[in-house]
C-alpha cells in the first residue's frame, strides 16, 4: 500500500535509507510520526549524527503528502481503509473531495461500496466531523 512506502520515499529521498531499520525497529512506521519528529526522537532512537538529524527535521518540517496518501491515510486512521481503492474508483482522490460527498444518501455507500451498517455510520461520522473542520 502506498501508505507504508511513503516513509520509505521519504527516507530514500534524503539518502537516508540506512536509517530505515532504526525508525521501524521504535514504531515509526507512519508518516504522521515523521512530521513530528524532534531532534530528542532521533537522539532515542540512535539517529546522532548532526547533519543527518538537520537534513531529517528539516525535511520533516517541509513535508507535504499528496492528496491521495492524505486520503488513505485519513481512512487508515477511521479503520476504513479498506474502501480506498473503491473511492479512487469513483473519482475520489482527496479529502476535498471527501466534503463534497452526500454523506447522508444511501446511494454513495453503495457506489464506494460501503455495505456494512457500522462501516457506513463511522464513515458518516468521520465525513461530518471532516466536514465541520474543513
Amino acid at each position: 500500500m502506498e501508505i507504508e512506502n511513503t516513509l520509505h520515499r521519504f527516507l530514500q529521498n534524503l539518502d537516508m535509507l540506512k536509517y530505515s531499520k532504526h525508525f521501524s525497529d521504535n514504531g515509526y512506521d507512519n508518516i504522521d510520526d515523521i512530521i513530528n519528529l524532534t531532534a530528542v526522537d532521533l537522539q532515542n532512537i540512535l539517529i546522532i549524527d548532526e547533519t543527518d538529524t538537520k537534513t531529517i527535521l528539516d525535511a520533516a518540517a517541509v513535508y507535504e503528502e499528496s492528496p491521495d496518501v492524505k486520503i488513505k491515510c485519513w481512512l487508515l486512521s477511521k479503520n476504513l481503509n479498506l474502501y480506498a481503492d473503491r473511492l479512487g474508483e469513483n473519482g475520489i482522490h482527496t479529502l476535498e473531495q471527501v466534503v463534497d460527498l452526500e454523506i447522508n444518501d444511501d446511494k454513495i455507500y453503495e457506489k464506494l461500496g460501503i455495505k456494512l451498517a457500522g462501516h457506513r455510520r463511522r464513515f458518516e461520522r468521520a465525513g461530518k466531523l471532516f466536514q465541520k473542520s474543513f
